[in-house]
């Protein structure tokens, strides 16, 4: 793997196959938005939007990248595979850590609470 290339290895707990997964940015939320907005005009109301976070997430599967064959196993995967592969990517995924130590004044317990930062904080006008 390159490092800086967005495309880590993991492997899975139940099947032992080598996963290459990448996260998600911008351009890939949009095609996912598209894809279900697609769905819901053909007529398709199952909701498929974990299968579709893992097919989007998953670049090859023991070397093969062929998306046809990550659909497909994508579908069969088993469930403890699957949850481990969503974990990984909640867990490692880039972002900012918005939770502090805070100590109370009055009995000096300590806590650790996230930042309420929305977009009040940048527009204040909302």
């Amino acid at each position: 793997i390159v490092e800086g290339s967005n495309q880590f290895e993991i492997q899975l707990p139940v099947c032992k196959k080598v996963v290459r997964v990448k996260f998600s940015n911008g351009y890939d939320e949009k095609e996912m938005s598209v894809t279900q907005e697609r769905k819901k005009k053909i007529g398709i109301q199952q909701d498929s939007t974990v299968t579709d976070r893992l097919q989007n997430a998953i670049v090859s599967v023991q070397g093969i990248s062929d998306k046809n064959k990550i659909g497909l196993f994508v579908k069969d995967m088993p469930a403890r595979d699957s949850l481990a592969l969503r974990k990984f990517l909640e867990n490692n995924e880039p972002g900012i850590d918005m939770t502090v130590q805070m100590k109370c004044q009055h009995c000096f317990e300590e806590s650790e609470v996230k930042l309420p930062i929305g977009l009040g904080f940048f527009w204040p006008d909302l």
